[in-house]
């Protein structure tokens, strides 16, 4: 069973607005959120790293950057 709250997450995502998988990979994508909580400043995945995971923020803010220049 999905929350409403993860599936608008999903589904809201401008990656997925044009998803030719439909529905199914979105459902997918959304039963498979594990709700993660970061203090301030931490630190969440290094440049460079091999990404194994998908963060989606759902509240607060994040900084991106590329080569120490911010970029979002």
């Amino acid at each position: 069973m999905l929350l409403p709250d993860t599936w608008a997450l999903v589904r809201n995502a401008p990656l997925f607005r044009s998803s030719v998988d439909g529905l199914e990979l979105l459902h997918e994508i959304a039963s498979r959120l594990q709700p993660l909580l970061f203090a301030p400043k931490t630190l969440v995945i290094k440049q460079g790293t091999i990404g194994m995971s998908m963060f989606f923020v759902n509240s607060g803010v994040c900084k991106v950057a590329v080569n120490n220049q911010d970029i979002a």
